[in-house]
């Protein structure tokens, strides 16, 4: 970036900060400006957002629903699952996890775990109504 780039930008910047309300910014930057001088109640939201658990028993609930409920219910809700809610989820259902994996890929780890479970299930319990004198092979 050459210097005329970087006062043309910082000009664009105090041209911002003169439409916005007149506050005072040492505990906005200490909070990282997470957009809150731009949106009034902005910090009441995104404290919401930040502090909405997750309900007790949503892991039965989800294993009572198919892959495709299971996905359109995480998908539907944005403020109550975030990432951070869904990897919780994921630790919940013991799950390996990386902090740096996207929502869409929590969902998908979620959803096939799901999956899994349930076939797993569907398994043991053919094996167990076999008889005995039975050959699973032939």
């Amino acid at each position: 970036m050459k210097t005329h780039d970087l006062a043309d930008n910082l000009e664009m910047l105090a041209h911002l900060l003169r439409r916005m309300p007149n506050v005072d910014l040492d505990p906005k930057l200490a909070s990282g400006l997470q957009g809150d001088l731009l949106e009034q109640g902005g910090e009441k939201r995104a404290a919401a957002r930040l502090n909405r658990p997750l309900p007790d028993g949503l892991e039965l609930k989800l294993s009572e629903m198919n892959a495709a409920e299971v996905e359109a219910y995480l998908v539907s809700d944005e403020d109550l699952f975030t990432a951070a809610n869904l990897s919780e989820l994921a630790a919940r259902l013991k799950l390996p996890t990386s902090k740096r994996q996207s929502k869409s890929a929590l969902i998908n780890v979620i959803v096939r775990h799901l999956e899994a479970s349930k076939m797993h299930s569907i398994i043991r319990s053919t094996k167990a109504e076999l008889p005995e004198g039975s050959n699973e092979g032939s």
